[in-house]
């Protein structure tokens, strides 16, 4: 086989039929394939950012629901949830009381949304969102509210009970025979 020669022709005459394949074949195989790779790697990341940049829509969004309304965040009402109802019960304790429990099942998706991003890794969910301060002020919603185990996956259930155990072990929360 000839690789240097005056005349070009000769070099190709010598070449095996596999370089002539892998030449015609192969070297744009190869360009696609990493062009492929790139192109996923960018859309991945594309992604990634969009559903980060939604999160925080999401959670500018409460801020204002909680402006709004501030009762959703106020100690005493998330702490007494459920609440009884007053006697006669009132258009206004209803709706405030129905408000609560959308604003609740708005702020535990949320933290599931930021759960699912952090691909359900507990350790990487607090570089997304400080979802300790969300559970400590809304936990008493997330235990009276039975449906929770039927609209969220078994494995984040356990995520959010782990977070609420964990906060009682450090006096954080109250025991449940305190807080009644």
């Amino acid at each position: 086989m000839v690789l240097f020669a005056d005349d070009p022709k000769d070099v190709q005459k010598d070449l095996p039929f596999w370089w002539e394949v892998t030449k015609t074949i192969g070297i744009p195989a190869v360009s696609v394939a990493i062009s492929a790779i790139v192109s996923y790697l960018v859309a991945q990341r594309a992604t990634r950012t969009q559903r980060h940049l939604s999160l925080d829509q999401v959670q500018n969004k409460l801020i204002e629901l909680a402006l709004q309304y501030p009762h959703l965040e106020r100690n005493d009402y998330c702490d007494g949830w459920p609440h009884k109802p007053p006697d006669p019960v009132t258009k206004e304790w209803l709706e405030d009381r129905e408000r609560y429990d959308n604003y609740c099942c708005f702020v535990f998706n949320m933290i599931h949304q930021n759960w699912l991003l952090a691909s359900k890794k507990p350790e990487n969910i607090e570089d997304l969102l400080s979802i300790k301060e969300y559970i400590l002020r809304h936990y008493c919603w997330w235990e009276e509210e039975d449906e929770n185990i039927h609209f969220y996956e078994s494995d984040f259930c356990s995520f959010v009970d782990g977070v609420i155990r964990e906060m009682r072990k450090a006096g954080q929360i109250k025991k449940k025979e305190e807080e009644r």
